[in-house]
Order: structure tokens, then sequence, then C-alpha cells
């Protein structure tokens, strides 16, 4: 039976050995270079060339550089009091997109896996000693677990804190708004019954009216529909009614749930596109994930127990393993 030439097999063998990518994208990859123009083609191998060729760990830090120096080190407008300890380059790259932070850093090249077969000796550890002991490092921060929840957090405040916007008028309008609710319902005339029965439910300021509707002070012994009206028409004056900041705080608390729902939902869909390479499977599982066809995390959840564990080499523990991985993402495997 004829199959692909042996140039081709090269191809896709070679591709198939690029992390997240199975047989079958590994195959679909090696037809789209076919497809693609010559330009196209070199312009690829030349690029993976040059990555090889030109790109060198920085002298310092350990980051990704052209030189001897990556473009963070070789700018004397950072703190080099501060490093910041990071595993990958990537993770630095994402700490540097908030533009929080104005110190140094230090690539640790990996984290420390026995099962996996990377020991301390095998990261920049050493390195790093040696850069605190020069004696001119007062703070170091260690950043080396990014997807750790207090990690996860601190990012998204500083990505938000870019975008932050602080209106000066609706402050102005809210204070002034606060004021007027802060005002005492002893400063209006109300007859000696209105303010007998406010007193008596504990309603002291126009803020305490509006938290309260209709029904709360009919319902009260001896307030009758004549001291309604002249609770009404104080709050009209300030332009405000009966059960307001109850209507309000619904309004809020809606819009909150929808923004959290619409939030979750967009989390979800990052998680399904994770490639497997940026998710911390062991060695074995991954193997068999890849062997599976599987490139995302997405790919993962689809299959279900059964499927998982009918496959050559994938036991109870590596099921464990993949179940933990996805909860971590808030995703599950498929029912059978």
């Amino acid at each position: 039976m004829a199959g692909y030439s042996q140039v081709i097999e090269r191809l896709i063998e070679e591709l198939g050995k690029l992390p997240g990518i199975g047989a079958r994208t590994a195959e679909r990859l090696a037809f789209h270079v076919l497809k693609s123009t010559d330009d196209e083609a070199m312009a690829l191998a030349d690029a993976i060339r040059d990555v090889k060729t030109k790109i060198r760990p920085c002298g310092c830090c350990f980051n990704l550089a052209e030189g001897e120096l990556c473009a963070i080190c070789a700018d004397s407008a950072r703190d080099a009091d501060v490093i910041c300890v990071v595993e990958q380059p990537k993770d630095l790259l994402q700490l540097e997109s908030t533009g929080a932070y104005s110190g140094v850093y230090h690539v640790l090249m990996g984290a420390v896996a026995p099962l996996d077969g990377v020991e301390p000796e095998d990261l920049t550890i050493d390195a790093l000693a040696e850069r605190v002991k020069a004696g001119s490092v007062k703070e170091v921060i260690l950043a080396t677990n990014p997807n750790h929840a207090r990690a996860r957090l601190f990012l998204k405040d500083a990505e938000a804190s870019k975008t932050m916007y602080y209106d000066e008028d609706q402050a102005k309008r809210t204070a002034r708004r606060n004021a007027v609710l802060d005002i005492p319902v002893t400063d209006f005339e109300l007859s000696v019954r209105a303010r007998n029965c406010l007193k008596k439910m504990n309603i002291r300021t126009l803020g305490d009216l509006v938290s309260t509707n209709e029904a709360q002070l009919l319902s009260y012994k001896n307030f009758g529909e004549t001291s309604l009206r002249e609770i009404k028409a104080i709050l009209a004056q300030k332009g405000l009614t009966l059960g307001q900041m109850v209507e309000d705080q619904g309004a809020r608390i809606k819009r909150a749930e929808q923004e959290s729902g619409d939030q979750s939902e967009v989390a979800l869909a990052g998680a399904r596109n994770l490639p497997l390479s940026e998710v911390a499977f062991s060695i074995r599982v991954r193997s068999c994930l890849e062997r599976l066809g599987a490139v995302t995390l997405g790919d993962v959840a689809s299959y279900s127990e059964q499927e998982l564990m009918g496959r050559k080499n994938f036991g109870q523990t590596s099921l464990d393993e993949v179940k933990s991985r996805l909860r971590e993402h808030g995703l599950n495997l498929t029912d059978a």
C-alpha cells in the first residue's frame, strides 16, 4: 500500500515532535507547508533558523536575547536592586505587559520536577545566588507560580489598572447624593404622629427612608395615609422616593450577576483553548493525549473516562491527573 514519500514523512515526523502537536495536526501542518508558496515556506524556514542561530540566553538574567544582554537588563532606567524570579521567559513577558513592574528579572528556565527529570542543578538557581551575593540586590520577588489563584488575581488587578478611569464628575455627584441621604428627618416639618412613628421605627435620615417601602411604613401601628403623604412630600423636595435605595441595589446586583456570568464564560472559553503545552501534565499523560490527537484542554474535555481508560498505558493514576488539571480550569470530562 502506497504512503507518503520519505521527505513528507520526515516533515510530519518533525512537526509531530512539537509540544501539543499530534499526528493528525502534524499531517495538516505538513500539507499547509506544501500548499504554501516558495517565499512563504522559505520565510518559515528562515524564521526557525534565525531563532536557533540568533537567540541566546541573556548573560545576566537568562531571558531571551539577541545580544549579550536582553533589552531589560540593558535598560539603565530599570531598578537593578529588585529582582523578580520567574520560571520561563513567557512569564516575564506576561508581567511586563502589565506595566506595573520596573525592576529586573531572573529566569529559572523551568521548575524543579523530579518526576520529569528536572533537578535544581538543571535550572539557573546558582546564577541567581551569585547575583544576590554581588551585594547590589535589595529585594527578590518570587513569581514562580503564575497559575496560582493569588498570582492570577494580582495580574488581573494590574491589567485592569492600565485602563482604570476615575470619573471626577461622577464622584462629585455621588458625594452630593450621599450628603442628601444623610440629612436627618428631624430637619423637616412633620406632624407629631409621623415624627414619633419614624423614631420608633429607628428611621433617622432620608437614607433610611429611601431604604424603606410604603408597605413597611403602613404596616406600622398608627402610621396611616396622612403620615405617608407627609413622608412622600419631604422626599420629593430632594428628588427622592420611598424604596428607591432598594430598587437601585437590586439593579446593581442584577448587573453584577450578569457581568460575573459573562466573565465566567470568557474564562471557560480561554481554558478550552489553552494548549496542552501550557498545562502541567506529566510526560506520560501528555504523550498519551497527543497520541489521541488532543491539542487543547478543550480537546481533552471532549473525551469520556471510558475513552481515556481504553487507551494503552493510560491507567487510573493518569485519569486522576487529567481530571485534576481540568478542574483547575473549571472543566470536566464529558459523560459517556
